[in-house]
C-alpha cells in the first residue's frame, strides 16, 4: 500500500505528568538470616581489612582502598542496596550487574563489622542476606586478557603502548588524591617520566611505557589501579575485490543534498570522477607511500550509488556531500608500505576533525574495528569514547558490527569463547551498529538471501543492550569462502566497478538511509532520525527479529527506500512522542484512541508496535551497568474498576522475576526498546485504552529530565483505512497533533 500521509506528533499537555507514588514497606530477606550468615559477613569485612592493612598504613587512611560488593542474584535492584550495613562504605561503581565497587577504608570497615555484629535491626539483617560476599580487588584481576597471557618476546612489542585506568570515584578530591599517589608509586618504581596522560574529558586512561614485564605486576599492585590493557592499533580492513564486467554509471536523477557526511578511513583519493564532485574537503594524516584509497572509495560509493550498483530500487535517490578524512594507513603489502595507528592517536585524530567540523557535519561513517578487543558486556575504551564524542559535539556515528570467519550454514552456533561477539567500537551505546544480510545466494552459499552474513559477528553488546542495531546488505561468501556473484558492488578510487563483502559496506547502506530522513526533517534531530529509522526497519523485517535472530539482526532492515520511513499509509497510523521525564515523575495518558474499526465482535484486533529510544546517562565505571538511567512504557486498555494491564510486550519479554534476568533477558536498562503484539485473536473490549511511560535511575543518580521518543504504529492487517478514524479521534480527545514536518511536503505546498 503506497505510503503517502504524513506521521503525526502529539505534543506534550500538563495534565498528562503525574507524580509516582513509591511503596515504602519492610526490608526483603533474601534466605534465613542466622549466626553462620552474620559471621561470613563480618569476616568478609575483616579479609578486606587485612589485605589493604600495609596501605591503611602508608596513607594514614586518607585515601580509600576499593572493595566489590557482590550481591545475590535476586537482590541486585537498587532497592535491596544494603545502605544501612555499608553506611560510610560508599558504591561508586559496579563489573557486572551483582557486582559492585564500594570505597572504604579502615575505619568505615571497622564501622559496618560493628553494625553487622549488632544487628539489631531488621533492616541490617536483610542487608546481610542480600550479600553473597566482599572481597578485595587482587591486583590480577586488573590485567586485560592480553596482558595476562602475554610471553616475555610479544611484551617487547607492547611495552610502549600500556594503557592504566584509574577508578573514578565521583568525587573530585578523592580521584585528586589517587591520582598523586598513582604518580607517587610510579616515582618509586622510576616510571614516571614514562608516563603519558590521554585526556578525553571523562575517561582516567595513562598511557604507559614500561621497563620489563615484571612492571606488570608492581603497576597492578597500586591500590587506585582499576584495569590494565594496552593501546590496541587500528589498520584497515583486508580488501580482496573481484573486478566485474558492468556499464560504467549512467546518468540518475537524484535529488542533490547540502547535508555532509564525515568518512574516517583510507581516504576516497582524488581520482574518480564519480566520486570527486561530491567530496567538499579532505584532510589526510597519512603519508603519501602509506596510502590505499581502495576501502574509503568503496564506502564512499556506496553512500552515494549504493542501490544503483546492487540493482535496488529506489523512488527518489538523493546525493549528499562528503568530508574525507584519511586516518587509516595501507595495510596490505601488494599495495605498497604498510602500517598501523595506535588507539590514542586514532582518538585524538576524531576529537580533532569533532573540534573542526562537527558545526556542520554531524554524520559519521566508522567502518573500523579491533578483532582482539570483543565486547564481554562492559563497554570498551574506544567504545566509551565515541559515546563522549556523540555527546559533547552533537553527532551521530555509524559503527560496523565487525567480520568473523565461519564456516556454517545460518542459523549459526555462537561460539563457546565469544570470539564471534562485536568488537570494539561497535558496543558504542550511542552509535548506530549495523551488522550484515546477503543479498544473494547460490546452492553451496552458507546464507540464503536476507539471511545473516556468514561474516557477521553477533550481539549482545553492553549490559547485554542489544546489538548490532541493523543491518543492511554487505554480501555472502560460499564453502570455498569465495564471494564472486555473492557479494555487494562498489567502486574503486580509479573508477572501476567491483564486488566486495564486508559488514564495512553493509554500514553505509544504513548510514545513507539514516541521512535521507535526517535530511527531509524540516527541524533537525539526531535522535528522531534514529528512532524512526529503527522503527522503520522493525516493521519493514518483522521475520528478520525473532528471539533466535535477534543477536545478529538487531531490530532488522530499514526499508529500501527511505522515503517509505517518512510517511505512513491508510491502513495504518504511526505517531510520535518527543518528551521528557523529571525525577518522581511519570507521563500517563488517559482515554487514548484506539482506532474504532479495529474494534468489533466486542474486542479490540490490529497489530501495534512501539520503538522507544532515549540516551541514558552514561558510566564506564559501572561496567556492565554503563547506562544509568531507564524508561519503560506500557499500553493496554483500562476495565471497570481501573484494572490495566500493558498488553504491547516488550520484544524480548519482560517477565522475569529477579533484577539479572531481567536486564540479560527483558531489555532493562537499555536505551533501544521493542514493543509488539498482534491482536489477530482479539482482547476483550474495555472503557478506553492508556499510554504510561515512567523512568528509573540507578543507585545514587540524580537526573533532572530525561528526554525520549517513542514511535507508535497501530496498523490493520486486512488493510482498512484506520488512518481517518485515528486523527478524528484523537482532536475528539483533546489530543494536540501536528504532522511530522519533511522537506517534500513543504515543497508539495508550494
Amino acid at each position: 500500500m503506497n505510503k503517502n500521509l504524513p506521521i503525526k506528533i502529539v505534543l506534550p499537555r500538563k495534565d498528562d505528568v503525574k507524580p509516582i507514588h513509591t511503596g515504602g514497606g519492610p526490608k526483603k530477606f533474601f534466605g534465613d538470616y542466622n549466626v553462620n550468615v552474620q559471621n561470613n559477613i563480618i569476616n568478609c569485612f575483616k579479609g578486606v581489612i587485612d589485605y589493604y592493612a600495609s596501605f591503611f598504613e602508608e596513607t594514614k587512611n586518607l585515601i580509600p582502598a576499593v572493595a566489590m560488593l557482590i550481591m545475590k542474584d535476586e537482590a541486585c535492584a537498587k532497592s535491596h542496596t544494603p545502605d544501612l550495613l555499608l553506611k560510610n562504605n560508599h558504591i561508586f561503581g559496579s563489573k557486572d550487574i551483582n557486582q559492585f565497587y564500594i570505597q572504604v577504608t579502615e575505619s568505615s570497615l571497622k564501622e559496618s563489622v560493628e553494625i553487622a555484629q549488632k544487628s539489631d535491626k531488621d533492616g541490617v539483617k536483610a542487608n546481610i542476606t542480600a550479600i553473597d560476599s566482599i572481597i578485595p580487588i587482587l591486583s590480577e584481576d586488573k590485567l586485560s586478557v592480553i596482558l595476562r597471557s602475554v610471553n616475555d618476546n610479544d611484551f617487547e612489542k607492547l611495552k610502549k603502548s600500556i594503557k592504566v585506568r584509574l577508578f573514578d570515584y565521583g568525587d573530585d578530591e578523592i580521584n585528586e588524591k589517587t591520582k598523586r599517589y598513582f604518580f607517587q608509586k610510579l616515582r618509586e618504581l622510576d616510571l614516571l617520566g614514562k608516563l603519558q596522560p590521554v585526556i578525553h574529558e571523562k575517561s582516567k586512561l595513562y598511557k604507559l611505557e614500561l621497563n620489563s614485564k615484571a612492571d606488570l605486576e608492581k603497576i597492578s599492585n597500586i591500590v587506585g589501579v582499576q584495569s590494565i590493557d594496552i593501546f590496541h592499533t587500528y589498520v584497515l580492513p583486508s580488501f580482496s575485490l573481484d573486478i566485474v564486467d558492468m556499464e560504467k554509471l549512467n546518468n540518475i536523477s537524484y535529488t542533490e543534498s547540502d547535508t555532509i557526511i564525515g568518512i574516517i578511513d583510507g581516504g576516497i583519493g582524488d581520482k574518480n570522477s564519480a566520486l570527486n564532485q561530491y567530496v567538499v574537503e579532505r584532510k589526510s594524516y597519512v603519508g603519501i607511500d602509506y596510502q590505499n584509497h581502495q576501502h574509503g572509495a568503496f564506502i564512499a560509493s556506496t553512500i552515494l550509488y549504493g542501490n544503483y550498483l546492487n540493482n535496488i530500487s529506489e523512488s527518489k535517490p538523493k546525493r549528499f556531500k562528503l568530508l574525507d578524512i584519511e586516518a587509516l594507513p595501507n595495510n596490505e603489502p601488494a599495495v605498497g608500505y604498510t602500517d598501523s595507528i595506535s588507539e590514542d592517536d586514532l582518538m585524538d585524530i576524531i576529537e580533532e576533525c569533532m573540534k573542526q567540523y562537527s558545526g556542520v557535519v554531524k554524520i559519521w561513517n566508522l567502518s573500523i574495528g579491533l578483532p582482539d578487543c570483543i565486547c564481554n558486556g562492559e563497554i570498551s575504551d574506544f567504545g566509551e569514547f565515541l559515546d563522549i564524542m556523540q555527546d559533547k559535539y552533537d553527532v551521530q556515528f555509524f559503527v560496523s558490527a565487525g567480520n568473523v570467519i565461519r564456516n556454517e550454514n545460518w542459523p549459526f552456533a555462537y561460539k563457546d569463547d565469544d570470539s564471534d561477539r562485536i568488537i570494539s567500537p561497535a558496543d558504542s551505546v550511542r552509535a548506530i551498529t549495523v551488522g550484515s544480510l546477503a543479498l544473494k545466494d547460490s546452492d553451496d552459499s552458507y546464507s540464503k538471501k536476507n539471511e545473516p552474513s556468514p561474516f557477521s559477528r553477533r550481539g549482545p553488546g553492553v549490559g547485554y543492550m542489544i546489538k548490532p542495531e541493523l543491518v543492511d546488505y554487505g554480501g555472502n561468501y560460499n564453502k570455498f569462502k569465495k564471494s564472486r556473484n555473492l557479494g555487494i558492488f562498489g567502486m574503486t578510487p580509479d573508477n572501476k566497478i567491483v564486488e566486495n563483502i564486508g559488514t564495512s559496506f553493509a554500514t553505509p547502506r544504513t548510514l545513507y538511509k539514516y541521512s535521507c530522513v535526517y535530511d527531509e526533517l524540516v527541524e533537525k534531530d539526531l535522535l528522531l532520525a534514529k528512532a524512526l529509522l529503527i522503527h522503520s526497519a522493525r516493521i519493514n523485517s518483522k521475520s528478520l527479529i525473532e528471539k533466535k535472530q535477534r543477536l545478529y539482526t538487531g531490530y532488522g532492515m530499514a526499508p529500501d527506500d527511505p522515503q517509505d520511513i517518512l510517511r505512513t499509509s491508510s491502513d495504518e497510523i504511526t505517531i510520535v512522542f518527543k518528551q521528557g521525564i523529571k525525577q518522581g515523575k511519570m507521563l500517563e495518558m488517559l482515554d487514548f484512541p484506539f482506532p474504532k474499526s479495529l474494534i468489533y465482535d466486542g474486542k479490540y484486533h490490529g497489530e501495534i508496535f512501539m520503538t522507544l529510544v532515549y540516551s541514558p546517562l552514561l558510566d564506564k565505571n559501572y561496567g556492565v551497568n554503563y547506562c544509568r538511567s531507564n524508561v519503560d512504557v506500557s499500553f493496554g486498555p483500562v476495565y471497570s474498576g481501573k484494572k490495566y494491564s500493558s498488553k504491547v510486550e516488550l520484544e524480548k519479554g519482560n517477565e522475569f522475576a529477579f533484577e539479572k534476568e531481567r536486564v540479560k533477558n527483558g531489555s532493562k536498562w537499555s536505551s533501544i526498546k521493542a514493543y509488539y503484539h498482534n491482536l489477530k485473536h482479539g482482547i476483550q473490549e474495555g472503557n478506553y485504552w492508556k499510554l504510561e511511560i515512567s523512568r528509573l535511575t540507578r543507585y545514587d543518580v540524580v537526573l533532572p529530565e530525561q528526554e525520549f521518543i517513542l514511535v507508535l504504529t497501530i496498523r490493520d492487517p486486512k488493510g482498512k483505512d484506520i488512518y481517518t478514524d485515528m486523527v478524528n479521534e484523537l482532536r475528539e480527545k483533546s489530543f494536540v497533533t501536528n504532522n511530522l514536518e519533511v522537506k517534500s511536503q513543504v515543497r508539495q505546498k508550494q
